[in-house]
C-alpha cells in the first residue's frame, strides 16, 4: 500500500507498542540473554533501540504537524532503502546498521526502557486525533538512511522498522529455546 494511509499505519504501531509493553513482562533473563546466532543484541536491547528509534520519528511527525522546526523541508528524495521500505511496508534484515544515536547502551537499565516504551505509547495516543492532518501533509524531514519522510511515512517506516525487530525478538526466543 503506497501512499501509506497515517492511520492504518499509526493502529499497527500502536499495536506494537502494546506487543513492547507486554515484552517487559518476561524474565530479566528472557529479556536480556541474546542468542548469538540471530543477533549480538538481546530482545531488550532491541526494544530500546525501537523505542528511542521511535520517540525521534514521533518528534519528527509533531514537527511536521506544528510546522515548527529546522529540519523541515520539502521532498528532494528517497534512497534505494527508503523506496523500499515505503512500498513494501516492510524493513529488510541485515542492511543498515543501527545509528551510533539509537544503538542501546551496553549495560541497559529496564526501567528506562519501560519509560520509553511508555512514552511512545503517550506520544502516539496524543498522536490520534491528528491522523487526518497528517496524511495530507506534504512537508518533510529527512531520515539518514531513508531520505525525505513525511508524517504518514515516518509512521509507515516506524510501524516497518517496529515489526522488523519483533521478528528478530521472536527469533531469539525460539533460538535460546
Amino acid at each position: 500500500m503506497y501512499p501509506p494511509r497515517a492511520d492504518l499505519e499509526w493502529k499497527r504501531l500502536h499495536a506494537f507498542c502494546l506487543r513492547a509493553r507486554a515484552m517487559l513482562a518476561w524474565t530479566e533473563q528472557r529479556l536480556l540473554a541474546p542468542a548469538d546466532s540471530v543477533s549480538r543484541w538481546s530482545a531488550a536491547k532491541h526494544l530500546f533501540h525501537v523505542a528511542l528509534s521511535n520517540e525521534l520519528g514521533l518528534r519528527n511527525v509533531q514537527a511536521l504537524l506544528r510546522d515548527q522546526g529546522r529540519l523541515i523541508k520539502e521532498f528532494e528524495e528517497l534512497s534505494e532503502l527508503g523506496q523500499g521500505v515505503l512500498r513494501t511496508g516492510r524493513y529488510p534484515r541485515g542492511v543498515a546498521q543501527a545509528p551510533r544515536m539509537v544503538t542501546p547502551p551496553e549495560r541497559l537499565d529496564l526501567s528506562i526502557l519501560e519509560q520509553l516504551v511508555e512514552s511512545n505509547l503517550a506520544d502516539l495516543d496524543a498522536l490520534q486525533p491528528d491522523l487526518e492532518r497528517a496524511q495530507a501533509i506534504e512537508a518533510c524531514i529527512s531520515h539518514q538512511q531513508l531520505g525525505d519522510l513525511r508524517p504518514r511515512e515516518w509512521l509507515r517506516f516506524m510501524r516497518a522498522h517496529s515489526w522488523h525487530h519483533a521478528l528478530i525478538i521472536r527469533d531469539i526466543v525460539r533460538a535460546r529455546g
